[in-house]
Parts: C-alpha cells; structure tokens; sequence
C-alpha cells in the first residue's frame, strides 16, 4: 500500500472503504452520507470533492466569460486537466492507495474529513475554546 504525508491506513480500513473510495469519484455524496467513519474512503471523498469545486468553479468561469475567445478555450483545457487528476484519483482508488492527485490533493486535508496519523506519534491538542 502506498500512503503519504502522514496518512496511514490498516489494510482492514483500506478494504473496508476501498468500494466507498472508489464511488468516491463517482458521486462524493455517497460515502460522505454512508461511510462517514472510514477514514480510507473519506481520504478519496475529500480528494473527490476538490475535483469537483474545481470543476464547477471552471466551469461557471468559462460560463461567464464566454463573450471572449481564449477564456472557453482555456477552461476547455484546465477542465481536460480536471478529468486526467479525476483518473489518477480514481486508479489510486482501486489500487488501495492513498495518495494526493497532482496540484490539487493537497488542499482535501483542509475540510478535515480524514484526520492524518503517524504510527508512534503523539495526537494533536484538541483544539483550544
């Protein structure tokens, strides 16, 4: 299995949410709403979910710019960017691995739907109130 930047999974998790991983890419809602406690699936639903708002977020620019002509063109092509990272997420999946997609994977982390763990590290503080 291949994990990074701090994320561990137990091979149990990973083929407990390696299905829920996988749909992941395929509609985000579902493992959100049926598998929320594994944190093999919810590590693809927040990468999953990244896609997605970048998706939509090209998507309604290229909408709104379209008078012009390099603008479509260019969301066009970021959009084909778009679905190369959703492939790459997606093999990822289904080989049990939990890596980041390319540019984007870095920013999942920060809804915090999975939490990264080190093997024989101390947990965070909880946070202050």
């Amino acid at each position: 299995m291949e994990f990074e930047n701090g994320y561990e999974f137990t091979q149990a998790e990973v083929e407990e949410g390696k299905t829920m991983g996988i749909l992941a890419y395929i509609l985000f809602l579902i493992p959100l709403l049926a598998q929320r406690e594994n944190r093999y699936s919810m590590f693809h639903t927040e990468q999953a979910i990244i896609l997605v708002i970048v998706a939509i977020g090209l998507s309604v620019i290229s909408s709104v710019l379209s008078f012009t002509c390099i603008v479509p063109i260019i969301g066009a092509i970021a959009g084909l960017g778009v679905l190369v990272l959703w492939i790459i997420g997606l093999i990822n999946a289904i080989g049990g691995k939990a890596k980041f997609v390319p540019v984007l994977g870095k920013y999942g982390p920060k809804m915090g739907l999975c939490k990264p763990t080190v093997t024989g590290s101390v947990p965070p503080p909880p946070p202050a109130e």
